[in-house]
């Protein structure tokens, strides 16, 4: 018998709203986690999602404390080149290191793909929606 992987799930960005709050000028609902939770459960992991990060670096470096102990981190948001897409640089606070980026693909470019300190077992992937 085999231990279900834990699956940390992390939506980055001001504009995102837990569902039932207030959606900020410009925002959305926050639905992707919740999608990814289900897709998760369904394929038999333990999913974590983990409160909304704001784009800000520090904030974000935290979050990533509370993925330690799961297997894998699946970021929403923030990993591409704006000057809003700080996670690969607030993570690499925290020890990531970066297997490859840029992956032009669809849906879901650009990809981060890496490793996290913390994270047991599996690698670190980072997806943008």
């Amino acid at each position: 018998m085999y231990r279900r992987p834990r699956v940390a799930l992390l939506a980055t960005g001001d504009e995102i709203a837990l569902p039932g709050e207030p959606i900020p000028p410009g925002g959305t609902v926050s639905s992707i986690s919740h999608a990814l939770a289900a897709l998760v459960r369904a394929g038999g992991g333990k999913p974590v999602v983990l409160p909304v990060a704001p784009d800000d670096r520090a904030t974000l470096a935290a979050a990533a404390d509370f993925a330690r102990g799961t297997d894998m981190l699946v970021t929403i948001g923030g990993a591409s080149v704006g000057e809003h897409d700080l996670v690969q640089s607030a993570l690499a606070e925290r020890g990531l290191q970066v297997d490859f980026w840029t992956v032009a693909m669809r849906p879901g470019k650009p990809l981060i793909h890496g490793r996290l300190a913390g994270c047991r077992c599996c690698p670190t992937t980072l997806c943008r929606n």
